[in-house]
């Protein structure tokens, strides 16, 4: 909804004029309706809270999570805590942010400005006739309190294809435009941003060309904890647990190692003991004893990493903007002592299952056992 917003915001400025010519004049009466429409489905405040979880999870999902996507993703959350009818006041927030984010001088920000206003309106112009529709169409769906349907969602996706390209091409040019005024060191920062714009892009055209064949869910779309979508979320995660079960049974036979899991990610720990449980066909005792040591290094790894939340931050972002082959394995070195007492408790979690869940006839039979064969207690 926002999206369509934003896109097709510049017309009711058009519109302003007495002399518009009928087209005009018909596009701003529908942005009227579409903002009307919006406004009528309560305060923003009831509806910006499911979008900023949405819009967390999908990042999550897609794995953007380098620097870039993060001052991306913190960009967004600024500037959608207004409503898509308060375009001005959102465009000064985001030229505000990207002031600070590259020094900006006072001509570079207004070249910003002029330039995303003209990209707005050269694509809202373009694709009002089919972003209002879509709009509306999501508006109306939402304010019924219905879940979108995927029938919905391809129809919407498989008219978008030609806006998404025209929105990347003038993004490039914008970039160029802009770029050419920076110095070497405002480049550095704005380029690492673009290349991280452009790969979202351009997993966003995977996503729909496949949404366009009727193979979305609410998670694509980050709904998981969206009420109005629980009936399909719920089919949705059944559905992925069944894939993940079938994965996970050819995997978990082969005994586990530390490939199963990242060490330094104590999100990732569980498939390790799951797949250890597996392996070794543990019995309902042993898997809650797995568990329950599970829980306990998890927290001890939680607690360590938010006491160093910022220090860990600062490396990763130090890493992901080295310039040099010397410095980004400096940096690598520091955030692995960073780190290292998180992949401790990974190792402690290893032992303790190894020493405390396992007979010696489970060992034992696991060593005798030829590769790609379930161990039986």
């Amino acid at each position: 909804m926002a999206l369509a917003l934003l896109a097709s915001r510049p017309l009711v400025s058009w519109a302003q004029e007495k002399k518009d010519p009928p087209p005009r004049r018909a596009a701003a009466a529908m942005q009227k309706e579409i903002e009307d429409s919006a406004r009528g489905m309560g305060p923003w405040d009831q509806h910006q809270p499911v979008i900023e979880d949405a819009t967390d999870q999908v990042f999550e999902q897609q794995g953007w999570t380098s620097e870039s996507d993060r001052y991306a993703r913190d960009l967004i959350r600024q500037v959608d805590r207004l409503p898509p009818w308060q375009q001005r006041e959102r465009q000064e927030i985001l030229l505000n942010s990207l002031q600070s984010r590259y020094s900006l001088s006072e001509e570079q920000k207004t070249l910003f400005d002029q330039e995303f206003r003209q990209v707005g309106m050269k694509i809202g112009m373009k694709h009002f006739s089919t972003l209002a529709p879509i709009a509306m169409d999501v508006i109306k769906t939402r304010s019924r309190g219905e879940p979108f349907t995927p029938e919905q969602v391809a129809r919407w996706t498989s008219q978008l294809s030609p806006v998404m390209a025209d929105a990347k091409l003038a993004m490039e040019q914008l970039s160029s435009k802009v770029g050419a005024t920076m110095s070497e060191e405002q480049r550095r920062i704005f380029d690492a941003d673009a290349k991280a714009l452009f790969k979202r892009h351009n997993d966003m055209e995977k996503m729909v060309d496949k949404w366009k064949r009727g193979q979305w869910t609410p998670l694509d779309w980050g709904l998981k904890n969206d009420p109005i979508h629980r009936v399909q979320v719920d089919e949705a995660l059944r559905a992925n647990q069944e894939k993940n079960n079938l994965v996970d049974r050819q995997v978990f036979r082969e005994k586990p190692t530390d490939a199963s899991a990242n060490a330094t990610q104590e999100s990732t720990w569980e498939k390790y003991v799951r797949h250890f449980c597996e392996y070794y066909r543990c019995d309902d005792r042993q898997k809650n004893q797995a568990f329950r040591i599970l829980d306990d290094v998890q927290q001890n790894a939680v607690r360590y990493r938010a006491a160093h939340r910022l220090e860990i931050e600062r490396c990763e972002k130090s890493l992901s903007e080295a310039s040099s082959a010397e410095r980004k394995s400096a940096q690598s070195k520091e955030l692995e002592r960073l780190l290292a007492p998180i992949a401790e408790q990974f190792n402690q979690l290893k032992v303790r299952l190894d020493t405390q869940i396992l007979t010696s006839q489970q060992r034992s039979q696991s060593a005798d056992k030829p590769a790609g064969k379930a161990a039986k207690p």
